[in-house]
């Protein structure tokens, strides 16, 4: 019997643009199906929350890590803090918050940890690769299945020739 594989294993063909704006919304989407197909509620998606994101991943891409933590110690509340406010402002508010960061690429060969190969050649798989990718890991799916996320933002910024940094901030309160 043949093995089935997900369609975003396709090597063959030319790749969509990249556009990390719409790579972004592809990852929302993608984390709301999971969210729903667990019994949770979706996201919703903040501008503002995906700015702190995006920062991050350009700070990553500028200064050559990936990590939760900035190489000058600043982490995801502080970044968040910068731009959110006390109760009573129009900024954002939140009472907890979670990050997940990936680095993926697009339009280039890469072998898994289990040995496959894949190439992403469209947003659609791009979105939901890295999705998949984080619902393999224990904490990465535990910040995507937390009940208490109310509102997402995803940054991305595409680094080198086929690169990509991805940074998803979440903020809820706590339960």
């Amino acid at each position: 019997m043949a093995k089935s594989t997900p369609a975003f294993q396709d090597l063959t063909g030319s790749a969509e643009r990249f556009d990390p704006h719409r790579a972004e919304h592809e990852i929302h989407r993608a984390v709301n199906q999971v969210r729903t197909a667990h019994g949770l509620e979706s996201l919703s998606y903040q501008d503002d929350i995906a700015n702190v994101a995006r920062q991050h991943s350009h700070d990553m891409a500028a200064q050559g890590y990936v990590g939760h933590q900035s190489p000058g110690g600043a982490n995801i509340k502080d970044r968040l803090d910068k731009h959110t406010a006390p109760r009573g402002s129009s900024r954002t508010q939140y009472t907890a918050c979670g990050e997940n960061i990936a680095r993926s690429h697009y339009d280039s060969r890469v072998a898994l940890d289990d040995g496959t190969v894949i190439k992403f050649q469209s947003l659609w798989e791009f979105g939901h690769g890295v999705v998949h990718g984080w619902m393999q890991s224990s904490g990465h799916r535990s910040n995507i299945l937390r009940d208490s996320w109310t509102a997402e933002g995803i940054g991305i910024v595409k680094h080198a020739q086929s690169e990509v940094l991805v940074t998803q901030v979440f903020i809820g309160s706590h339960r």
